[in-house]
């Protein structure tokens, strides 16, 4: 799943999560964005991107794209906390300046 989020400011960043595995409880993910916030991903990074996950067999902490910006996240399925972990895991990109456009 690719997920683009338009921020206030007309800037993009990208939610990725791929299907968690029947011996997981969770799900990994990664918050996305180009150096500069205010272009697109485009069809090239994409398919670069899912090659990326496919060669590291969606581990996606070893995923690697020297035009993006990532961080990658993990976040468990319970007690309905989905919405909370989201929230605590753009607090966390925002911290590590994922959302900067420097």
């Amino acid at each position: 799943m690719l997920i683009k989020i338009v921020l206030c400011d007309n800037r993009y960043v990208y939610l990725f999560e791929i299907d968690k595995k029947d011996t997981e409880n969770g799900f990994s993910g990664m918050i996305l964005g180009l150096a500069h916030l205010n272009e697109e991903i485009d069809i090239h990074t994409l398919s670069e991107l899912l090659n990326e996950v496919m060669l590291h067999q969606g581990v996606l902490k070893k995923v690697e794209i020297t035009t993006l910006k990532k961080m990658t996240f993990k976040h468990a399925i319970k007690d309905d906390a989905l919405n909370a972990n989201m929230k605590n895991t753009l607090r966390r990109a925002m911290k590590k300046g994922l959302f900067s456009s420097k």
